[in-house]
């Protein structure tokens, strides 16, 4: 964590404006798969040595009702935007392409993970690898909720600053998790889209006193 925020604290210096723009946690992007190899490697050791019964879940993009699109998470984002008729903004080109899988699904792997002793001391991608285009999300997001919203490109330096890298795909590998519990999501993206979109509307809803 000093390595975080030596980091932090240098990008700060060179450029203030640009990172007070930046979503919270976008500074430790470049360092996170560092922390994650050397988090990974003790983990695995203090597994060898103790017996400790750990299974290391790696999640990509979990999605799903009640989440909060504050920290730049597309999903959340999208639908809010879709609900209130606002139009949804898509970062960069709307060309990169993304999995996304429902939480509901996540916790049923992770608890599966943990209950199979054959997967202590393991590390597992945790997730979707049925990939969309973000421009494609936004559309389905605005047709499954029946908005009038529209989309509008907004150039990564505007949101992130000029020294922002995209991957223009993330899709993670499921053989080792597939291969161990038979991993096989039970909600689809359409499932859940609209399932995020009645959260939202329900939480705006006032809500009436029981006597």
């Amino acid at each position: 964590m000093h390595l975080a925020r030596a980091a932090l604290r240098a990008r700060s210096a060179q450029s203030p404006r640009t990172v007070a723009r930046r979503p919270a946690g976008f500074e430790l992007r470049g360092l996170r798969p560092i922390l994650q190899a050397a988090l990974g490697r003790g983990r695995g050791a203090y597994h060898q040595q103790h017996g400790l019964e750990i299974v290391e879940a790696r999640l990509f993009n979990t999605v799903g009702p009640g989440q909060t699109g504050a920290y730049g998470m597309v999903m959340p984002r999208f639908v809010a935007a879709a609900v209130e008729g606002r139009p949804l903004d898509l970062y960069g080109d709307g060309r990169q392409r993304r999995c996304f899988c429902d939480v509901r699904d996540v916790i049923e792997a992770v608890v599966s993970l943990m209950r199979n002793s054959r997967c202590h001391g393991r590390v597992f991608n945790v997730g979707s690898d049925c990939c969309i285009s973000i421009t494609e999300l936004a559309q389905r997001v605005i047709s499954l909720t029946g908005s009038r919203s529209g989309t509008r490109l907004v150039p990564y330096e505007r949101v992130y600053g000029a020294d922002f890298e995209e991957p223009r795909e993330r899709r993670p590998d499921l053989t080792r998790l597939r291969e161990a519990i038979g991993f096989a999501p039970r909600f689809s993206l359409e499932r859940t889209i609209l399932d995020i979109a009645r959260s939202m509307r329900n939480a705006k809803t006032p809500q009436l006193a029981v006597a």
